[in-house]
């Protein structure tokens, strides 16, 4: 299997994390060089001091000069003295391996000086040439007071700096084509099925490349086969009504006896197969139904007629305002959903029972409510009951010329014009149906 991603950023890991190691070791070492010597300040003092004590040796006062080498260690707070060096020497000047020795106490002014060891001494030749003033050099003298934050700097701020701008550049490395990859999703779960990332990632052949081509493959397929499921649909309702018109037509004119039967079955696997291409319009395309204006008061009034015609055992109870209108929505969609809704809790209750239709408006929305007086629905089907093809009763709703569409039609519908529907169990008796529906400003 190519792992050419994963040998990419171990690579990559590698050579940054070793030259981050190079650099922050070859900058503290010259950091650090560069402040272990004396400042210019304290190179003056320190002369100055080496030209008092040559001035009082010459002149033989020893007194004197013992008086200010205490004065010196007592203002510096530190070791001074003056010292005499003699050397002899083993070897004959003459020897042919000979070499010239020069002893010193301490460090000459010009010497860096260890930052992390004691306070060195200072050696400064006096004039007379073997006598030299010897000092440790004062706390307050010593280089590199800034070491240990430099210090810290170089070892912890410096490499997150460098680590955060490399996993900036490994993230958009990485993430460049992963947004690619979300923008063709979204696009394609929105029902652009020619969205595409291959075209976007050119010459990129590692693991991201890869899962670029699978995307582009499914998505080809899964093309192809909502293309083919549209043209089924499309082939299905044309292949079904034709027949189904014709049956009615000969059952118009062949008065057989089973005709009542047969007038009735045919009208229920015609309504079926719209019911079902209607509901799989929805499902597939997830259309925006809203393009109209409509009279939500007008059209509750209507349907409500409607169904008490169809119902007269049944009492139907309207608590509507005056005039209430629905902006960028549906008549068409919103008419069956509502017709649904209310035609389901008609045939739901007992006779003589009461359905009551109720309009409640909110700041952006209203909310219709529906209640029956049926027997309700278990708890754990209240959720279900939009669900296509689902029934709590199967008998009885097939007795009724129901086929569990009615509900999950007018649950999409609903959502084709920004509604929702939701149900619950009366405190009393029977369904509550809550729709809610955008109204304008």
């Amino acid at each position: 299997m190519n792992r050419k991603l994963f040998w990419k950023l171990c690579l990559s890991i590698s050579l940054i994390t070793m030259a981050l190691v190079y650099l922050v070791s070859e900058l503290s070492l010259k950091i650090e060089n560069q402040m272990s010597y004396l400042g210019e300040t304290e190179k003056s003092v320190l002369q100055g001091y080496r030209d008092e004590a040559d001035q009082l040796l010459s002149s033989g006062d020893r007194d004197a000069l013992y008086n200010w080498l205490e004065a010196v260690q007592s203002k510096e707070g530190t070791f001074a003295t003056v010292i005499e060096v003699s050397i002899s020497e083993v070897v004959p000047v003459g020897h042919a391996d000979y070499r010239p020795v020069e002893a010193r106490v301490g460090r000459l002014l010009s010497y860096p000086l260890h930052l992390h060891h004691e306070n060195p001494l200072i050696e400064m030749p006096l004039s007379d040439g073997r006598h030299s003033l010897v000092i440790r050099v004062p706390d307050h003298m010593m280089p590199g007071s800034l070491w240990p934050t430099t210090h810290l700097l170089l070892h912890m701020a410096l490499p997150l700096i460098l680590m955060v701008l490399f996993s900036f550049v490994l993230y958009r490395h990485l993430m460049r084509p992963l947004g690619k990859l979300e923008l063709a999703t979204r696009q394609f779960s929105q029902g652009n099925y020619a969205a595409r990332v291959s075209p976007e990632l050119n010459g990129r052949s590692d693991e991201l490349g890869r899962l670029a081509l699978t995307f582009d493959e499914m998505a080809t397929r899964v093309g192809t086969l909502v293309e083919s499921q549209r043209h089924l649909l499309h082939d299905l309702s044309h292949e079904l009504r034709t027949p189904l018109q014709r049956i009615e037509l000969c059952l118009e004119i062949d008065k057989t006896s089973h005709y009542s039967r047969l007038k009735k079955e045919t009208r229920q696997m015609r309504k079926l197969v719209e019911d079902t291409l209607t509901l799989a319009w929805l499902q597939n395309e997830s259309p925006e139904l809203r393009n109209e204006t409509v009279d939500l008061v007008g059209l509750l009034e209507a349907i409500a007629d409607d169904t008490q015609f169809e119902y007269p055992d049944r009492h139907l109870r309207l608590s509507l305002p005056d005039e209430l209108l629905i902006a960028d929505s549906s008549e068409k969609a919103l008419n069956m959903a509502l017709e649904n809704i209310i035609r389901n809790a008609m045939r739901h209750s007992p006779e003589g029972g009461t359905v009551e239709i109720s309009v409640a408006l909110h700041d952006q929305f209203c909310e219709v409510v529906v209640t029956d007086q049926g027997e309700g629905v278990p708890d754990d089907c209240l959720d279900k009951i939009f669900k296509p093809f689902f029934r709590v009763d199967k008998s009885r709703d097939r007795g009724a010329g129901g086929f569990g569409l009615g509900l999950a039609l007018a649950k999409r519908q609903l959502e084709g014009v920004a509604g929702s529907v939701r149900a619950e169990n009366n405190t009393r008796q029977g369904l509550r149906m809550l729709i809610n529906l955008p109204v304008s400003a």
